[in-house]
């Protein structure tokens, strides 16, 4: 069962709240509330949808599978949460004016000097020059930016010494303030620049979870690293960082990046003057490894290296010794079952679960404490 709202935007934080409430429902087996894109209806219909469900990336869709009661009752609650407007204030006489343009809200709050834009793809370059041009920095959650739009976003911000997080960049941590989908962490000196979400995520949980902070963990998008962008983003993350006395140490995480930009990116932090960790996956630790920058083969890794550093002392990580019971369980768990791709695998301690394998053959265990294990079939 499902309801398409024409040209009703929401930004993905509340359809995710939305989706969470009426999932809890009893006699719903499964509910998604999305924006109509290609990627999200494609993922409806994998999940076992109608296929024939007609809307555009400016429409919402609520849908849901269980007991056709439940299912009536959970669209009638989305569609009240979508259609509710913000509780109003308590205080009696006092009115908030409704702030409807990026311009009305620096007016309200001049020494604002960060945007957070989460809009419709059509709209989200736009909104970003908007920012830029009233002097403003950019986190931009907003995907479906091109690279030619994101590049011109990025060129503008660069004349005006400004920083542009994203496209696509969900998570940030500046100045101690989580911003998108990002973790409590304690702050310090260790700065993170990422232009993977999830790598940024689990890096900085890793150095809390070791007793150290970030001071800063600014994401970059998924795209910087392409050679079309050129990592605008994160040389001007990293010289803000090579700048800023809070920080020490700096770690550097990216999908595989286009090696020109990589090698850019490279000569700028072996001259930062502080020491570099850089975890580029996929990459030849011996072309990174250089004079103040060491390579990190894990995120793990690039955690244990940089809180290693950032106390002063050599570059190190930690290494798991497994008791011979867990080796012992794991090896007969592992050579139990039949097929040849088949994995031991094990879930860390902490409050950010990192997934991990480790292989029954090699015994190549990574750092981290076991809390318990699971055996996965591939």
């Amino acid at each position: 069962m499902y309801k398409v709202f024409k040209n009703r935007y929401q930004d993905s934080v509340s359809l995710m709240q939305i989706s969470a409430q009426i999932s809890k429902l009893a006699g719903i087996t499964q509910a998604s509330v999305v924006m109509g894109t290609d990627n999200n209806l494609i993922q409806l219909q994998d999940a076992g949808f109608p296929d024939h469900i007609k809307a555009s990336p400016n429409d919402l869709i609520i849908a849901v599978m269980g007991e056709t009661e439940a299912c009536n009752q959970a669209l009638e609650i989305a569609d009240q949460r979508l259609n509710s407007k913000p509780e109003e204030s308590g205080n009696a006489g006092l009115q908030t004016i409704a702030v409807t343009s990026l311009q009305m809200a620096q007016e309200q709050n001049p020494s604002a000097n960060l945007a957070l834009i989460s809009v419709p793809g059509d709209y989200a370059a736009a909104e970003a020059m908007k920012s830029l041009q009233l002097g403003m920095n950019v986190m931009l959650f907003s995907d479906n930016v091109s690279l030619q739009q994101e590049k011109q976003i990025k060129q503008r911000a660069q004349e005006k010494h400004l920083l542009v997080m994203g496209p696509d960049c969900g998570t940030a941590i500046i100045n101690g303030i989580p911003l998108g989908f990002a973790n409590v962490v304690q702050q310090g000196s260790i700065g993170v620049i990422g232009a993977s979400g999830t790598g940024l995520q689990e890096v900085t949980c890793r150095i809390d979870q070791l007793g150290a902070g970030v001071s800063q963990a600014i994401g970059t998008g998924g795209h910087d690293l392409h050679e079309e962008i050129g990592g605008i983003s994160m040389l001007f993350a990293l010289n803000a960082l090579a700048q800023d006395n809070n920080t020490q140490t700096i770690v550097l995480i990216s999908k595989p990046p286009a090696r020109s930009v990589a090698e850019k990116i490279l000569q700028r932090a072996q001259t930062c003057g502080k020491p570099v960790v850089v975890i580029f996956l996929g990459a030849n630790p011996d072309e990174i490894t250089r004079f103040g920058v060491h390579s990190a083969e894990t995120l793990a890794d690039a955690a244990d290296i940089a809180v290693a550093l950032s106390e002063g002392k050599s570059r190190t990580s930690s290494h798991l010794t497994l008791s011979q019971s867990h080796i012992d369980l794991l090896e007969q768990h592992a050579h139990s079952l039949s097929c040849a791709n088949t994995f031991a695998g094990y879930l860390p301690e902490g409050p950010f679960v990192m997934k991990a394998s480790c292989y029954a053959s090699s015994r190549a265990f990574l750092p981290t404490q076991i809390r318990r294990y699971t055996v996965i079939k591939s």
